[in-house]
């Protein structure tokens, strides 16, 4: 990738037929990508690429799309991948979404079309993430993501006994135990039952997640803080958080996700922002909420 003098427009090179050869591809010129695009993507360029399945090394092709936001290049694999799943007499069909930015399944967020509006860009709420609920033909399963070797969707019956954790709204959020970035203090999740709980899985690095701050400021400010609480859960290095912490503080208890709680990665969480509202019986009320959406549903 470069900035093309002559045309003053920046250029890039894909190896799209994977020969680790740049000389035989066309110099690129991605468009800019507007604040609010259209998702219309009509110049994907194809992409070769190889994946290892059941034994045998497979070509794959791959649709990928190239625009400028700015001075950075973005990128974008649009595909998803169809299920068909037998169930007794019936026939029934998910899809499956990688977030568009990487070849592979293994992100697996799926998506009901019986229940979504395919037509239209489906929200990141109607997902059904790793360990999500889904239900086929009146049976609950949980979505274990796709196995890459067998090539595959893996489902996981749960017992009509059981009342599973999941981010998703109606169940029950599993509670953590973790420390406070800044006091060292245990944050206990267990302890702010009978009070609403807003967690929110952030990082410093992210635009969407920076930008919504001033907002959530407000939010926190309007709250009744005996019957709200709000803890962000960080995506980053002690290091980092301090010094944008030190910019813009924050009044609520940060934790840090990293290699001793897992936080993030136990939550499955594939994206940030991503935020739970959580009721004072535990029970997961909001998803995905825009501070404005959180003000009306702590305001009922």
């Amino acid at each position: 990738m470069g900035f093309d003098e002559t045309t003053q427009r920046w250029s890039v090179k894909v190896d799209a037929n994977n020969n680790l050869d740049f000389a035989d591809e066309m110099t690129l010129y991605p468009e800019r990508m507007a604040i609010n695009d259209p998702y219309r993507y009509k110049k994907a360029i194809s992409v070769q690429y190889e994946v290892y399945q059941q034994g045998r090394i497979r070509p794959m092709k791959i649709p990928m799309v190239l625009k400028m936001y700015g001075s950075q290049l973005l990128y974008n694999f649009p595909q998803y991948a169809a299920v068909f799943i037998k169930q007794g007499s019936k026939d029934y069909n998910l899809l499956v979404s990688s977030g568009f930015t990487r070849p592979d399944f293994e992100v697996s967020n799926l998506i009901d079309p019986s229940t979504s509006l395919i037509a239209q860009k489906v929200a990141p709420k109607d997902e059904i993430v790793i360990d999500d609920i889904i239900k086929i033909d009146g049976v609950s399963y949980k979505n274990k993501g796709v196995d890459v070797y067998n090539n595959w969707l893996e489902l996981e019956p749960v017992s009509s006994l059981e009342r599973p954790y999941s981010l998703q709204v109606g169940y029950p959020f599993r509670p953590f135990l973790a420390k406070a970035f800044a006091s060292g203090q245990l944050i206990d999740l267990d302890q702010y039952r009978g009070q609403y709980v807003y967690v929110d899985f952030w990082a410093p690095w992210c635009k969407g997640c920076v930008t919504d701050i001033p907002a959530l400021k407000k939010v926190y400010q309007n709250v009744d803080k005996k019957k709200v609480v709000f803890i962000g859960v960080v995506k980053d290095s002690p290091e980092r958080l301090a010094n944008f912490l030190a910019k813009q503080p924050l009044a609520w208890p940060q934790i840090i996700s990293d290699s001793t709680n897992n936080l993030i990665e136990s939550y499955h969480i594939g994206g940030l922002p991503t935020s739970i509202l959580i009721d004072p019986k535990g029970i997961i009320i909001g998803r995905n909420l825009r501070p404005h959406e959180l003000s009306l549903a702590l305001n009922k």
